[in-house]
C-alpha cells in the first residue's frame, strides 16, 4: 500500500495528480464492478470518507450556459453558483460511496470514489479532484 500511495508518473495524461496513473492501473487490475465493500476495505484499508453523495446521472452535465457564465462581481458569481446548485438539486441522484484519498496536490486532493449498490457491491469507480 505504501508503494501504491507514493509512486509517481510522468505520463502527461495523468498530470493533474502524480499518483493518478498508478491509481487507474490499480482500479483496472484489482477493483472490478461487483467487488464487495469488505474486499475493497481489505485491499485499501479504512476509507477516508463514507456516506451518501449526490451525482449527476451518466450523460447529464451542467450546461455551458450555467457553467461558463461570466461573473466578475459577487452578485454575478452568486447567481451562477445558485444556478449550478439548482441544476444539481433538480437532476442529481444520491449514491452510497466510499472514498479514498489518493493524493494532495496544489489544486486540492484527488479522491478515489467508489459507488456501491444496495447490496454493498461496487458498481462504479471515479478518480477525481475533491
Amino acid at each position: 500500500m505504501a508503494l501504491f500511495l507514493t509512486a509517481c508518473s510522468s505520463d502527461e495524461k495523468y498530470d493533474y495528480s502524480p499518483r493518478a496513473k498508478l491509481m487507474y492501473e490499480f482500479v483496472e487490475d484489482h477493483l472490478q464492478p461487483g467487488i464487495s465493500r469488505e474486499r475493497i476495505v481489505s485491499l485499501l484499508g479504512r476509507p477516508y470518507n463514507e456516506g451518501v453523495r449526490q451525482f449527476l446521472p451518466e450523460g447529464i452535465t451542467v450546461p455551458d450556459s450555467i457553467r461558463k457564465s461570466a461573473g466578475h462581481t459577487n452578485e454575478l458569481r452568486e447567481a451562477r453558483e445558485n444556478a449550478i446548485n439548482d441544476f444539481y438539486r433538480t437532476h442529481s441522484q444520491p449514491d452510497t460511496v466510499i472514498e479514498y484519498m489518493v493524493g494532495d496536490g496544489l489544486l486540492g486532493a484527488t479522491l478515489l470514489v467508489i459507488k456501491l449498490d444496495d447490496k454493498g457491491l461496487a458498481r462504479d469507480f471515479i478518480i477525481s479532484p475533491e
